[in-house]
């Protein structure tokens, strides 16, 4: 649901980064590795991160520090989202822009 929320509209993705100490978006970089390394728990999370996180500068400076960009831009440059672009959860048309956001500006660590 955080994905729906957040794709395309800058106000709630703001939302994920609101608060102290842990924000939502740190809650979600922090999943058991599970959703990091299986291909069912990536079809969960990665849509919803890259949904919270396209096109917003702030969230993508977020996740840098959180998480290990190169899951996402190996996701990103080998997987393509498959057919229907992870089920639905990031739509297909976006794909292209969002390789271009998440590689060009997420440097690996």
């Amino acid at each position: 649901l955080l994905g729906f929320y957040c794709l395309e509209n800058p106000e709630n993705q703001k939302i994920m980064t609101y608060g102290g100490g842990q924000t939502l978006l740190v809650k979600v970089t922090a999943l058991p590795l599970h959703y990091f390394m299986i291909t069912s728990g990536q079809c969960i999370l990665f849509p919803t991160i890259l949904a919270a996180c396209f096109r917003s500068e702030r969230n993508l400076d977020i996740l840098r520090k959180e998480m290990n960009m190169g899951l996402l831009q190996d996701l990103l440059g080998t997987n393509e989202g498959g057919e229907d672009g992870f089920g639905g959860r990031f739509p297909k048309h976006l794909w292209e822009e969002a390789i271009a956001f998440f590689c060009a500006r997420g440097e690996r660590r």
